[in-house]
């Protein structure tokens, strides 16, 4: 069976059950859940500060079940390219999915182009 890879992203701070819902969901969307975490300096921007500091969101997160790896990024333009080409360096032939979550819309995500 051919492992497809489903990339979700977020700050996740606090982690909280509407996360878990879209953990769930992105994972019946593939077979290999890979959570693209923002780092605490990436949360301080948005933010002003972390509420949780990454070490503590990283292992909450990387206990769920439904989670198979969690990576950190770092993106300066609101975009998940960063995490994208992550993932893509270690899964070269796998299918990828990248999974939005239920704040992001088409107003609010910036496209960017990715080449392998």
């Amino acid at each position: 069976m051919s492992k497809k890879i489903v990339l979700v992203t977020g700050g996740f701070d606090p982690i909280h059950s509407g996360h878990i819902a879209y953990f769930n969901a992105a994972k019946s969307l593939g077979n290999f859940l890979v959570v693209g975490l923002n780092s605490d300096s990436w949360l301080t921007r948005k933010k002003g500060k972390s509420f949780m500091p990454f070490q503590e969101r990283e292992s909450v997160i990387s206990n769920l079940r439904m989670v198979d790896l969690v990576i950190q990024f770092n993106d300066d333009d609101g975009s998940a390219i960063d995490a994208i080409r992550v993932v893509r360096k270690m899964f070269t032939t796998q299918t990828i999915i990248f999974a939005n979550g239920g704040d992001r819309t088409k107003s609010n995500i910036p496209e960017m182009s990715f080449k392998d």
